[in-house]
């Protein structure tokens, strides 16, 4: 059950609210949607853009609220406005024409974000509503992806033929009708699922949210297989186990299961007429001999050291692809390093431990049992650190902020007052 929030009383958090604002809602709504459905293209700063105003308006209108939402010291508030002016000194030394432009994608603008979601004001059941609108999103932009997929390929007729196109994806038209490249792709899909699969256990039963949550969770599912990310593959395995130990629905898991079970049956036997299961088994646990990317990683994460040695206030937001052979350093922390300087990684660090401790505590109630609409953003959140330390995660991305959006988003409303009990 949600917990109800005429319940909400808290002198540590703020006064209750007896109803949401429609307002806040909305803006939050519309900003959530842009971030699974805006790529950057045609206008480059349409998600920048969208989700400042959101913030900005949210942020004007609440700021009467902010004393008593914040009667203890924001740490992660004060650490990302730190991280702000790492990075504004970062861009202004790389003297690179777009270095402001991303520092206000990167950075400005999920300050504001981070801070709207904090302090506005809503009930349980808007958590959902946002969510909801997240899913549209998502489904609008993964059901073009997958309609130009099946143009250029056609229908497949093996899995793991899919899987292993990750390079002849690469190149094609299903990269500009998603989000740059696979990894990117992929890293979404990851940080997104967790969200709408325990929205499922906590939320409501509306008919509205029931059926955007599932259309999108069948949609990024093909589109993860697509991507052919084992990243994507594990995040979603840890997803499916807090849904399990969550879950008081037993037949509702069962029921997955068989479906899964059922599925697999009927593809296993077209599997093996071209890869074995065997290579997608060594594929998955990096013993192919063929494989490089665990390589190129490594050598991707060791160039971004070398950058942050030789450029210790950064090269600028958004710009060490340029120094780097593969792209980025396949690493957060590296990665922000060499973007904006050798400061920056202890203000992460210290950004990821409040956080990771903050959804933990959400998380050992929720297996309790004892289930309240922040905790879905609380797994997230959890999701995102982890893949971004071991796989990374871009702040910026040329020309879309979907990721360190989703970030800010997470972080705000799993310790929004009104949505934290």
């Amino acid at each position: 059950m949600i917990t109800d929030v005429s319940r909400l009383t808290s002198a540590a958090e703020g006064p209750a609210v007896p109803t949401s604002s429609h307002s806040d809602l909305s803006l939050l709504a519309v900003a959530a949607f842009s971030l699974g459905f805006m790529n950057g293209r045609p206008f480059w700063l349409a998600n920048g853009v969208v989700c400042a105003v959101a913030s900005f308006l949210i942020l004007v209108r609440r700021t009467s609220q902010w004393r008593c939402v914040w009667t203890k010291a924001d740490a992660i508030f004060v650490l990302l406005a730190g991280l702000l002016l790492v990075a504004f000194v970062s861009a202004v030394a790389s003297t690179s024409p777009l270095g402001i432009v991303d520092w206000f994608q990167g950075y400005l603008v999920p300050l504001f974000l981070y801070a709207a979601c904090r302090v506005a004001r809503l009930a349980p059941p808007d958590a959902l509503r946002i969510v909801s609108w997240l899913a549209v999103g998502l489904v609008l932009r993964f059901l073009y992806a997958s309609s130009i997929f099946l143009i250029e390929f056609g229908v497949p007729d093996n899995l793991l033929a899919v899987f292993f196109r990750r390079d002849l994806t690469q190149d094609s038209l299903y990269v500009d009708a998603t989000f740059g490249n696979t990894s990117n792709t992929a890293s979404l899909i990851a940080i997104t699922v967790p969200v709408l699969l325990l929205s499922l256990v906590v939320g409501g039963r509306s008919f509205f949210h029931i059926s955007s949550v599932a259309v999108a969770l069948a949609l990024l599912t093909a589109n993860a297989w697509i991507t052919g990310s084992r990243g994507v593959i594990f995040a979603s395995v840890f997803s499916l186990v807090l849904v399990t130990i969550g879950c008081k629905v037993r037949g509702f898991l069962a029921l997955t299961a068989v479906a899964t079970l059922a599925m697999f049956a009927h593809w296993a036997p077209k599997m093996a007429d071209t890869e074995s299961l065997e290579t997608l088994i060594e594929y998955a646990t990096f013993a192919l001999d063929s494989d490089q990317s665990a390589v190129e990683r490594a050598r991707s994460v060791q160039i971004g050291l070398e950058t942050i040695k030789t450029f210790p206030l950064g090269v600028g937001p958004n710009r060490s692809a340029e120094f780097n052979e593969f792209s980025v350093p396949h690493q957060f922390l590296v990665n922000q390093g060499s973007d904006i300087g050798l400061l920056s990684i202890p203000i992460w660090a210290l950004i990821f431990v409040h956080l990771v401790l903050s959804s933990v505590r959400h998380l050992k109630r929720y297996t309790r049992f004892e289930h309240y609409p922040a905790q879905m953003f609380a797994a997230g959140l959890l999701i995102w650190i982890i893949y971004a330390l071991t796989l990374n995660i871009a702040t910026t991305s040329g020309t879309c902020i979907s990721w360190i959006g989703l970030f800010a988003v997470y972080a705000g409303l799993s310790r929004n007052p009104w949505l934290a009990r």
